[in-house]
């Protein structure tokens, strides 16, 4: 009696570990999928790629050191910035349009972006956690600012062509301290981004398009395979704000790295082509 007790204990726990992979790897099962938008482009203008903020929205002090984006952007005359997801610190459910567009105002303002200044920023939320659920693509303003927030994927297009998706990189592997570990070993083993890889892969993306994604908090560009990371802004769950970006302008990719009293080092440098 006692032997079947510890074998239905373990089958238990082996069922449950089984549903917390499948879980944490949605791509396997495919049981949810990942929406994806299109938008077509035009290249005269500089754009940025950052994620990870974690702006928390109900304390007004929090986020102050990320006022040196906004000086970034309008020193660099940027027009596009592009937030592969967790924005904010939410919890992730749904609310009232309303509410979200107050949010997403809120965290704008946080960047200190000034009020007349012109800029689409793109929002490509989380799928998984900080970011409120939304189920369609968004359209709004906010003082001079004309914002979209996506859910899922957005493909950014030249011309008809896709050359960028951008992710925040939840759907390769939920969880982001997880994801992060992974990436850490993939990279012992020579296996740079893997999960930047891996996702490219599963969306099939394919070998001209660049994935750029956040969500381990590792910032890293491999110019070979098309992927790159963003890094974050924002500390969350032993892994600390890396201060990086990426800058596309025309034919190049820059990750960046802010080192306060308004300097920035460049990391990594890559040409790309696009026609």
């Amino acid at each position: 009696m006692i032997m079947l007790l510890w074998i239905l204990l373990i089958v238990l726990a082996l069922c449950v570990v089984l549903a917390l992979f499948l879980w944490n790897f949605p791509w396997i099962l495919r049981y949810y999928t990942l929406k994806i938008f299109k938008y077509d482009i035009k290249l005269d203008n500089k754009a940025i790629f950052i994620s990870d903020l974690h702006v928390n929205v109900n304390d007004a002090c929090d986020g102050r050191f990320l006022r040196v984006l906004g000086e970034f952007i309008v020193n660099e005359n940027v027009k596009r910035l592009v937030i592969a997801g967790d924005f904010v610190n939410f919890v992730h459910k749904s609310i009232s349009r309303d509410r979200l567009e107050k949010m997403i105002a809120q965290a704008v303002r946080t960047i200190g972006i000034p009020k007349n200044y012109y800029i689409e920023i793109f929002y490509v939320t989380s799928t998984t956690s900080h970011d409120p659920k939304v189920s369609e693509m968004i359209n709004f303003s906010v003082d001079n600012a004309e914002v979209f927030v996506i859910p899922g994927a957005l493909i950014l297009e030249v011309n008809g062509r896709t050359k960028f998706c951008v992710v925040h990189g939840d759907y390769v592997s939920r969880n982001g301290f997880l994801s992060s570990i992974l990436n850490r070993i993939a990279a012992i083993f020579g296996r740079k981004l893997y999960l930047e890889r891996k996702l490219k892969s599963v969306i099939g993306l394919d070998a001209e398009t660049w994935l750029i994604m956040g969500h381990t908090h590792m910032p890293g560009v491999d110019p070979a395979n098309r992927v790159a990371n963003c890094g974050s802004w924002g500390s969350h769950f032993a892994r600390y704000a890396t201060r990086t970006l990426i800058l596309m302008d025309r034919g190049s990719l820059k990750l960046l790295k802010n080192l306060g009293n308004g300097s920035w080092a460049t990391i990594y440098k890559t040409r790309i082509v696009i026609d």
